[in-house]
């Protein structure tokens, strides 16, 4: 950890080692200087569309409650509840959330959902049942032409893809309720409606029994200059 607070006006070098060796090393935010923390969101700044990047910028939104305030997204209150938990169970939540996949896939790989059940058995299942449905129900329903379209930025919609992903591996009646809750959800990208009503569609897909869902069609995307100012990768 000494090379990062050696190296922190240096984005190239913090970079290079979480590239190598995962974001996790990074670690607690405050066992950071405040010039690796700047490094840091500089690289999610400055070159948002790389893996490593992105990795940075899921750390960041666990550990920097700066960084998750800053955007204007739906997830942000799910930020704020995670930096409010005891140290011990901020990072398991980290080691899951750190596993989010953020390619152009539309449905999970084996080895990806493998590897995410490990995390969840280290959260609990029960732990990631009552948070997820909790905040997958805090966000409002707004599917009518009438209302204004649920705000989420690039990396909240795969956050919410990931978690709706993550749910199939625990399958539960309120989880599963609140997951189909979000097919009323319309969306601020036409590009991220389809992102998440795609994890949807595959979660209910896999569900034993019928459920009725509201129409999953793509929404229209809305202009909306505070959520064109941030950040791409945010």
């Amino acid at each position: 950890m000494g090379q990062f607070d050696e190296t922190g006006k240096k984005p190239g070098v913090a970079k290079r080692c979480v590239a190598e060796s995962g974001a996790e090393q990074l670690g607690d935010a405050e066992k950071l200087g405040q010039k690796t923390l700047g490094a840091l969101r500089g690289i999610v700044s400055h070159q948002p569309s790389s893996e490593t990047a992105g990795r940075i910028a899921i750390w960041l939104w666990v550990e920097d409650p700066e960084f998750a305030k800053r955007a204007v997204c739906c997830t942000a209150p799910f930020a704020a509840d995670i930096h409010a938990m005891p140290a011990h169970r901020r990072r398991q939540w980290r080691g899951l959330l750190l596993q989010a996949d953020i390619s152009g896939r539309d449905r999970p790989c084996p080895e990806w959902l493998e590897q995410s059940r490990r995390r969840i058995a280290a959260l609990g299942r029960a732990e990631f049942q009552f948070h997820v449905a909790h905040w997958l129900n805090s966000i409002p329903a707004t599917g009518r032409a009438d209302q204004q379209p649920t705000p989420v930025t690039r990396l909240g919609s795969h956050l919410l893809k990931s978690l709706v992903w993550w749910s199939t591996l625990c399958r539960e009646g309120h989880l599963d309720d609140a997951v189909v809750r979000l097919a009323g959800v319309r969306w601020s990208r036409k590009v991220r409606q389809r992102r998440v009503a795609g994890a949807v569609a595959f979660a209910v897909a896999g569900m034993h029994e019928a459920t009725q869902i509201p129409d999953l069609a793509i929404s229209p995307p809305v202009d909306s200059f505070a959520i064109d100012y941030l950040s791409p990768i945010v």
